[in-house]
């Protein structure tokens, strides 16, 4: 044996072949490229779903926020206008990307439900799954102030 044979790969001592060359012993030439490549998948459709509850819960800040300045608005027009408080309510929702679903005014109160589309990333995750893209709705109630300064159940209401 000469000094560099014992250094030398199998493949150079057999001549040429060996036993991963023949594939007698199973061969994974190329198995680490399908893991990273399913590994890469992996990450792609986590930050995919990563991405899509991100969208969905600043869409439903959004809308509570819009169904609270309806509900405002309503409630302050009640004190000029009763009757057009809900029309008020349909025009403040749209202008915050929402449309009014249910508005009730009863009293010095108001209560409305807005609904809006659901972001980008969840309607291509929903349309991808088969299944119905959802319709985000929010409700919220507004008041005008007790004339008497004093809280619904008399005590004297904060300032």
């Amino acid at each position: 044996m000469r000094s560099w044979e014992a250094f030398a790969p199998a493949t150079w001592r057999a001549g040429g072949r060996s036993h991963q060359a023949t594939g007698r012993h199973g061969d994974s030439t190329g198995s680490a490229s399908l893991w990273a490549l399913a590994l890469m998948l992996v990450v792609c459709l986590a930050g995919a779903v990563a991405l899509a509850g991100v969208q969905l819960g600043i869409a439903r800040q959004r809308l509570a926020s819009a169904a609270d300045l309806a509900a405002l608005a309503a409630a302050q027009s009640r004190w000029h206008d009763p009757e057009g408080s809900c029309a008020l309510a349909s025009e403040v929702a749209r202008r915050n990307a929402a449309w009014l679903s249910g508005c009730v005014p009863s009293g010095d109160e108001v209560a409305v439900v807005v609904s809006g589309p659901a972001p980008p990333w969840v309607t291509r995750l929903a349309s991808w799954t088969g299944r119905p893209v959802p319709v985000l709705s929010a409700s919220a109630r507004a008041g005008l102030p007790s004339p008497s300064g004093l809280a619904p159940d008399g005590s004297a209401a904060p300032s």
